[in-house]
């Protein structure tokens, strides 16, 4: 009967003639809220950024780049940082426009959307950049 109370008071109860415990249901709620509490339900960004770029400017209404700032690297580092960002967030590269004189227009796929990103040279250790998603058929935006 002690053995009974006490299984009560931890959110226990004893199933008889076997000696096992069972959780409750409350505990089994706040396990399995527990356990999916880290998980994002929404990511803000489509790709983590890489440590020195700064955004300057971003568009919330959908329309036009996403957001717009600068890196504090040369023109080929912001190439090499930004594709191992985007590639490591599961982006795939589809192409890359050569625009000259040290500007570029990359388009990389992830589950039909794309991400679109301009980057641009705008002295020897700065360069500048923009980015975009279009979204798939009922997706919830356009570039």
């Amino acid at each position: 009967m002690q053995s009974m109370n006490h299984a009560r008071l931890f959110g226990h109860i004893c199933v008889s003639g076997n000696r096992r415990h069972v959780m409750t249901k409350s505990i089994i709620v706040v396990c399995f809220t527990l356990a999916l509490a880290p998980i994002p339900l929404f990511a803000a960004e489509p790709f983590q950024l890489p440590v020195s770029a700064r955004v300057l400017e971003t568009a919330a209404d959908g329309k036009g780049w996403a957001a717009g700032g600068v890196i504090a690297v040369s023109f080929e580092q912001a190439q090499r940082q930004f594709a191992i960002k985007i590639a490591s967030a599961g982006w795939h590269h589809i192409h890359t426009i050569d625009l000259g004189r040290d500007r570029v227009l990359e388009a990389w796929d992830r589950g039909g959307d794309e991400l679109t990103l301009m980057l641009w040279r705008i002295s020897p250790g700065r360069s500048g950049f923009s980015y975009g998603v279009s979204h798939k058929a009922g997706g919830k935006g356009e570039q």
